[in-house]
This record gives structure tokens, C-alpha cells and sequence, in this order.
């Protein structure tokens, strides 16, 4: 993603980065595409777009982002008129996890997102999930757990961040069972 923030601020001047401003890997976009001159906007959604951005403009992504993030980014440009030069640097095996969420939110009557809550990867795993499932909880440790949340759920799914520990997972499971 790096590599494709330089090569865009190269050949278009402007890169727009959709991401999350201040995120670590979005920072890091930031810096390679202005160390290779470009000029560089950081937008979460269509509405931070700069009404004053001019064509030629390339966009980068965080590798966590959704797609329809991206997509809703490159919609808003489309409609100025500004067809940008896209490198989807989303992570193939982020945007999996992410699907396999949304198709299991829309299984289950309740769903636990377990991982960090300052995780950028498992907080959108728990915002996409909440799309389709009114009862997401996302949960860090197993006495958070509440047994109220799962009242009248014939089932219950579970997910987590790419970076959760398989201990962590395991200990919520077996809480989770328990109740």
C-alpha cells in the first residue's frame, strides 16, 4: 500500500487515502506519498472530500477499509467529474473476514466481535456485523459478557480481529457456552 501511495502522488499529484486520519498504517500512506510529492487528503467517508480537489487524483486505501468505503469514495469523485486512479489495497484476507462476518450476522439472532476495541480491524468487523444484526456486542474479555444480551436467541455467532489471540477467542467461547 505503501509503494502505491508513492507511485500515485508520482503520476497524479494529489492521493487521496481512505482511512481512518491518524491510524498508524494510514500515517505511513501519508508520509510515502508526500515523501514522493504528492499532495495528500486523508478522507473516512465521501463528505471529508475537499470541494477544491482537482483531477489528476489517485486514491489509496487503508487495508482494512471496506470496500463499499472505497467504493462510496470513488462514487463521490465520479460525480464531480474526476475519475481517479484507484489501488485497492485492501487486504484480501480482511475483506474474507469481512464477508464471512456480514453473511454470519445475517444467520444468527445475536453475534460477538472479540478483539481490541482499538483495533481498527475488529471495530469494523463489529460495525459491519451491527448492519445486519441489531444484537452485535463486541467484547474484549469474557466477564463482559452478559447473559441478558442473549435472551431469547436461538443462536449466537462468533468473530474476531485477524490479530486476536486464539486464547482470548477460546476463553469468550467457553464463557459464551456457559451461559
Amino acid at each position: 500500500a505503501q509503494k502505491a501511495a508513492a507511485e500515485l502522488a508520482r503520476r497524479c499529484g494529489r492521493v487521496v487515502v481512505v482511512g481512518e486520519a491518524g491510524h498508524p498504517e494510514v500515517e505511513g500512506l501519508v508520509a510515502h506519498a508526500r515523501e514522493a510529492g504528492g499532495h495528500v487528503v486523508v478522507v473516512a467517508e465521501p463528505d471529508d472530500l475537499p470541494a477544491s480537489l482537482e483531477a489528476p487524483v489517485g486514491i489509496v486505501v487503508q487495508t482494512t477499509q471496506t470496500r463499499e468505503a472505497l467504493d462510496a469514495v470513488v462514487a463521490a469523485l465520479a460525480e464531480r467529474g474526476i475519475e481517479a486512479d484507484v489501488k485497492n489495497t485492501i487486504c484480501f484476507a480482511t475483506r474474507q473476514r469481512q464477508e464471512s462476518a456480514a453473511a454470519l450476522a445475517d444467520e444468527v439472532d445475536a453475534i460477538v466481535v472479540i478483539g481490541g476495541r482499538n483495533s481498527s480491524n475488529t471495530t469494523r468487523l463489529a460495525d459491519i456485523c451491527a448492519l445486519s444484526c441489531a444484537r452485535t456486542h463486541h467484547v474484549e474479555a469474557p466477564d463482559e459478557l452478559d447473559p441478558a444480551w442473549f435472551a431469547g436467541c436461538e443462536s449466537v455467532g462468533v468473530t474476531a480481529g485477524a490479530s486476536t489471540p486464539e486464547d482470548q477467542i477460546a476463553a469468550i467461547v467457553e464463557r459464551l457456552e456457559a451461559l
